[in-house]
């Protein structure tokens, strides 16, 4: 066989070409070229998705092209026998045993570059979720840096309708090489793509929600400077338990939640697009697909052309990468609410000074529709009546990267940079409805934080003790005023699920103290994101490590006393004034003069490494180990420290006796 050219040197082929090829009308050097292209290239595999086709066809195809243009039966053949492609899975006993610290159990899916595995954690008894770069792919140093890239992307967005990365780590393969992988909570649902292909669009609300969601997500991603520049149906999770299509009599479930997955194409805002014009034509804005420098309008575009999709079951743009502005939605579908229709029209506009100016101003517009949906607006409550022409399922299967499948069932955090929730939200809270059982979801939280304080402080309480078994409610408290909740507190080693928090909007002050010796088993703290507040108190968690969570929380005072806490990096910095870590498992307080305003540090028992990033600093009042004459050169190199272990400066130096 000839030698075929790297895919990375050989321009990618027009969408038609491609098209042609699937159906076999190529020759045998262009199909040899495309089987190994299409799993690596993002802009041919969202033509070949389109063509509902998945990679292995290809191969089936260079061995047995089809002769002649295929009539309309043939077609209709093609399609029923392509329903069922899907890319093999190796046998188990050819699955890694182990992926850091984590067992694996079985493989979820495989694309073109990635691999995702379920996965046992032994620490906290669970199943999660394992994304890394699949055999044979992971010695390229260019999808190595992809996915290193991809990895970055997820680390830095923490909101609610963005999956979740637990651990970005490496491990070692029976070759001795070292892979990074993703260690994400295990997603249960299936993407928006998947669903649209056995089901009729969504009602009118729920559209609204999925995008606002959708939204909440971006505007996440954008405050941290990034661009998903993949938004589409396939990379919308929809997160719902496992039995909900036989307990719900809705179309959709009542609790799912939407998520971005997929940031494997994620960029800072601004960056040019050297590498091509990847991402998924009929979703992609004309300057992603000119290869111009993008922005956060760009994201918001490929949103649009989704809404437009849910309003109107039809495409905005073709798949062929065309772009001419579409029908107004009111002309497609004229029973979409005005208010909708003209928002989604600004979306799909070809000139990005027409679209929103952020993801915050469309979640903002999505939640004034929903608020109008709330009131009853019999327009809103109709179902769109056109169905979906049938797109064949590849399974969990991303073309370009396997599909990310994580979960978090917590309600969604306020919006970044604050919450966007209208005034008309609050004034259909009357009459007041029936307040909704099951789950914390974000419904349940919402009608929480609209009943007056003491009311709120009761259904949270109420609910906590619910979710975690053994908890009481003589071990709750909290501090209520007339107009919100300020305090609220618990001291049990019980407490592992806070999701209910979310319905205490205006919270300044929070805690869970643990039991010294056996400790508290709270893991997750993203219920707490985006929340106001000002003290937070986690001291005897000793399962607790990850901070991320509250890292943008305007904290004054923290204190994560003998905690699993390894790590300063995730610290809120702007405003922390009292850091108190004792017993904790960190070693480096090189993060410690980011804290500008920081004025007490207290880090007994920590096992640190050195104190010297402490000199300098603006710290009045410390409590550690001080032990050498090193430790006590940077005290006095500490221009405002006013006490050392609670003794004032001068009776500490006085009672000092070095250890060496």
């Amino acid at each position: 066989m000839p030698r075929i050219e790297s895919p990375s040197l050989r321009a990618c082929p027009a969408p038609e070409t491609v098209r042609a090829a699937l159906l076999g009308h190529a020759p045998p050097d262009l199909l040899d070229f495309l089987s190994m292209h299409v799993p690596d290239c993002p802009t041919c595999a969202a033509v070949v998705e389109e063509s509902q086709a998945a990679p292995p066809l290809l191969a089936a195809l260079r061995e047995a092209p089809l002769d002649a243009p295929p009539s309309a039966a043939e077609l209709n053949d093609l399609a029923s026998r392509l329903s069922g492609v899907t890319r093999p899975l190796p046998p188990l006993d050819e699955l890694p045993e182990q992926v850091g610290p984590y067992r694996v159990k079985e493989q979820l899916g495989m694309g073109g570059m990635g691999v995702v595995y379920r996965a046992e954690d032994p620490a906290l008894g669970r199943d999660i979720a394992i994304k890394m770069l699949r055999p044979g792919v992971d010695r390229e140093p260019r999808y190595l840096e992809q996915f290193t890239r991809e990895a970055r992307s997820l680390a830095a967005v923490h909101h609610d309708h963005v999956v979740t990365v637990f651990q970005v780590g490496e491990t070692t393969t029976d070759e001795g090489r070292t892979v990074p992988f993703l260690a994400m909570e295990l997603l249960r649902g299936q993407t928006l793509q998947d669903w649209l292909r056995k089901n009729p669009s969504p009602p009118i609300e729920q559209v609204i929600r999925i995008g606002r969601h959708a939204a909440g997500g971006l505007a996440a991603a954008h405050a941290r400077g990034l661009l998903h520049r993949d938004v589409k149906p396939a990379n919308l999770w929809l997160e719902a338990p496992d039995d909900w299509a036989e307990t719900s009599d809705k179309n959709l479930p009542a609790v799912a939640r939407v998520k971005l997955i997929d940031f494997g194409l994620a960029r800072a805002a601004g960056e040019g697009r050297p590498e091509g014009a990847a991402g998924t034509l009929g979703y992609m804005p004309p300057e992603q697909a000119r290869g111009d420098a993008l922005d956060a309008r760009s994201d918001l575009f490929a949103l649009g052309c989704v809404l437009y999709e849910l309003c109107t079951g039809t495409r905005a743009f073709t798949a062929a990468g065309s772009f001419s502005q579409p029908l107004r939605v009111a002309e497609v579908a004229p029973y979409v609410p005005a208010r909708l229709a003209k928002l989604v029209e600004r979306l799909v506009s070809l000139d990005p000074a027409d679209r929103p100016a952020s993801a915050v101003v469309v979640e903002r517009e999505l939640a004034l529709a929903e608020a109008e949906a709330a009131s009853g607006s019999a327009s809103l409550s109709r179902r769109v009546g056109l169905r979906r022409t049938a797109l064949w399922s590849v399974g969990l299967v991303a073309i370009g990267g396997a599909a990310v499948v994580c979960i978090k069932l917590w309600p969604s955090p306020l919006p970044d940079p604050g919450p966007v929730t209208p005034e008309p939200v609050q004034q259909v809270a009357e009459p007041r409805q029936p307040f909704p059982a099951g789950p914390p979801d974000e419904e349940w939280c919402r009608t929480a934080a609209h009943r007056p304080p003491k009311e709120q402080f009761k259904l949270v309480a109420a609910k906590l003790v619910e979710l975690n078994p053994g908890l009481t409610s003589q071990e709750v408290s909290g501090w209520i005023e007339p107009e919100l909740v300020i305090r609220f507190t618990m001291k049990s080693n019980v407490v592992h699920d806070i999701r209910p928090v979310r319905g205490l909007p205006e919270m300044k002050f929070f805690g869970v103290m643990g039991v010294p010796t056996k400790g508290g088993a709270l893991t997750d703290l993203s219920p707490l994101t985006g929340l106001p507040l000002k003290i937070l108190t986690l001291h005897d968690q000793s399962q607790l490590r990850e901070l991320s969570p509250v890292r943008e929380c305007p904290l004054v005072h923290l204190d994560i006393r003998r905690t699993a806490v390894d790590s300063l990096a995730d610290v809120p910095t702007e405003w922390l004034e009292e850091l108190a870590i004792s017993g904790s498992k960190v070693r480096d307080l090189s993060a410690i003069p980011r804290m500008s305003r920081l004025k007490r540090l207290e880090c007994k028992d920590c096992q640190i490494e050195s104190l010297e990033p402490l000199a300098e600093t603006g710290l009045q009042a410390l409590l550690a180990d001080i032990r050498t004459r090193r430790d006590l050169s940077v005290l006095k190199r500490m221009p405002r420290l006013e006490k050392v272990n609670d003794l004032s400066l001068a009776e500490f130096y006085r009672s000092f006796t070095p250890v060496d």
